[in-house]
């Protein structure tokens, strides 16, 4: 069995997903013994950190999936440009554009149109146009892609499988490849990286608690299982 930690609510779709492929979401108020009691008792394989910074998972004696190190480097977008300069998308506020903010769920993000005052607030992207894809990766491996379709303006979308194979034309995967060795202990890490294809792929976040279906769940369960 696999557990998992979280900082944010999950969605009922996404607690389903996980459950189906038999990890545990332990109880948000457990603190580190009763975290090490539970793993003991249960005979836990390894823990996956949905975003969570709240505990010291060092001495767990078990594989931790998103170390708190790894978080603190891709989890906000000023992280992002700091750290991760070179697979964002540029500073630029010259044209069309993004502030964003930390949030979760699409929060803290505002697009802009035309030129403006970067002093607006937030951590500036340069909007660009291309073909978006949320891929799903566990330490260097790519085990599920899906490809954005707007519907309707910006906010109005839905994913559709893609698979690993709907990746491997478009510069995604040496993208992904370079850009994760960056992270610290990357492979350990379970990320969801929303990737806009334009002149080439530019990453614009990386979420440490992506929304999953049971069959993603279950290839991330069965990628971690392989490198453990």
């Amino acid at each position: 069995m696999l557990i998992a930690t979280r900082s944010i609510p999950l969605s009922q779709d996404t607690r389903t997903a996980w459950s189906s492929a038999n990890v545990k979401l332990v109880k948000r108020d457990f603190d580190i013994p009763e975290l090490q009691a539970y793993i003991q008792k249960h005979n836990v394989e390894a823990l996956i950190n949905l975003g969570n910074l709240d505990y010291d998972y060092t001495n767990l004696n078990i594989p931790v999936f998103n170390t708190p190190a790894s978080i603190r480097f891709v989890s906000h977008p000023a992280a992002l440009r700091r750290n991760m300069n070179a697979f964002i998308p540029p500073l630029n506020v010259n044209g069309p554009h993004w502030h964003k903010n930390g949030g979760f769920g699409g929060k803290g993000k505002a697009f802009h149109a035309e030129e403006c005052d970067s002093v607006l607030g937030g951590v500036v992207q340069q909007h660009i146009d291309g073909e978006e894809f949320r891929v799903i990766t566990v330490g260097g491996l790519i085990v599920q892609a899906h490809r954005k379709e707007v519907l309707d303006g910006i906010s109005n979308f839905v994913w559709h499988w893609a698979g690993v194979d709907g990746v491997k034309k478009n510069g995604i995967i040496p993208h992904i490849k370079a850009a994760v060795e960056f992270i610290p202990n990357f492979e350990r890490t379970v990320l969801g990286w929303d990737i806009i294809v334009g002149d080439k792929p530019y990453t614009i976040e990386i979420n440490t608690s992506p929304g999953v279906n049971e069959l993603t769940a279950a290839r991330i369960v069965r990628a971690i299982r392989g490198l453990i």
